[in-house]
């Protein structure tokens, strides 16, 4: 038997599951893929019954004489998004088994919704099969068209002998070198705490201290924060209320009294300016700044 695979970013695992097919097949497979991604640089060769090709360094032309004179006798096309490899599936459509290959989930979306409406028969006329991986890209299979007896599952795998090598390999160390679970927890539980604390002394020192000004007079009522960072929150208090701003805010916090009496009530006492300048360094991320003026006849009585 011969295959042709069309593929686009091959993987390890599916490159295992070619190569363990041609030997039990006793076949040949030729699989035309994408070039080398630079970011996962994997790199594959040919073995006795698995050739591979880059299909950047072809024409159209060129591919399509190499695929007839390889002369499948099946076409496995991985997904529907390379235009020239959908051209090759209508032109053998009608003589070999074409199979489709997609893991694309339904999930009943409007766009899915219109897209099978038109790809039926689009997809009828270049696939007569199916290969996905569950029960959600069969039901995506079916709508797009295809019987319920041309559609096969399984299609993902693992290279098990690549990890049955290294558990082999690695086996007789781990009854000896084997972490115990409480010891991992308590290393994974400091590592946690020692990078919490790294990040607090970071956004201590983006943050640094914030002061805050206070004055109050019979106009004006109180200032809290003359020189307001960037994002500058301003809070207005009633006569009758005043108000209170985190009485145990963190090491920032800070009380603004209630504010006295009423406008029949002012008092001349208060006539006087009082200042105060807060120092602290606020348990926030990002330069947080917060500056709240009481209008009243009162001023603020204390500022802790």
């Amino acid at each position: 038997m011969k295959l042709l695979v069309l593929y686009e970013e091959l993987a390890g695992y599916f490159l295992s599951c070619v190569n363990a097919f041609a030997e039990k097949q006793k076949g040949k497979i030729l699989i035309i893929r994408k070039e080398v991604n630079a970011v996962a640089p994997f790199q594959f060769s040919d073995s006795e019954n698995v050739k591979i090709i880059d299909r950047s360094l072809f024409d159209e032309k060129t591919l399509r004489g190499i695929i007839s004179e390889f002369s499948p006798d099946a076409i496995f096309c991985a997904g529907w998004g390379y235009k020239p490899y959908l051209e090759i599936c209508l032109q053998y459509q009608k003589k070999l088994p074409i199979i489709l290959g997609f893991d694309n989930w339904w999930n009943g979306s409007m766009k899915q919704r219109l897209s099978v409406t038109f790809a039926k028969s689009y997809f009828s006329k270049r696939f007569n099969r199916c290969f996905v991986p569950g029960k959600p890209q069969k039901e995506f299979a079916l709508r797009l068209g295809f019987a319920e007896n041309k559609i096969a599952t399984g299609a993902y795998a693992c290279d098990f002998n690549h990890f049955n090598n290294y558990y082999l390999s690695n086996k007789n160390s781990k009854k000896v070198y084997f972490p115990k679970p409480i010891a991992m927890a308590m290393k994974m539980f400091i590592v946690a705490a020692l990078m919490s604390v790294a990040a607090a002394i970071e956004i201590g020192k983006q943050v640094g201290p914030v002061g805050f000004n206070a004055s109050a007079d019979t106009q004006t009522g109180a200032a809290i924060g003359a020189n307001a960072g960037p994002l500058d929150v301003k809070a207005k208090v009633s006569p009758q209320d005043g108000a209170e701003f985190g009485a145990n805010a963190g090491p920032a916090g800070f009380n603004a009294a209630r504010a006295e009496g009423n406008r029949n009530a002012r008092s001349s006492n208060v006539g006087s300016e009082a200042q105060t300048c807060v120092g602290a360094s606020l348990r926030l991320s990002g330069a947080l700044r917060m500056r709240a003026a009481a209008e009243g006849p009162a001023a603020l009585s204390r500022l802790s």
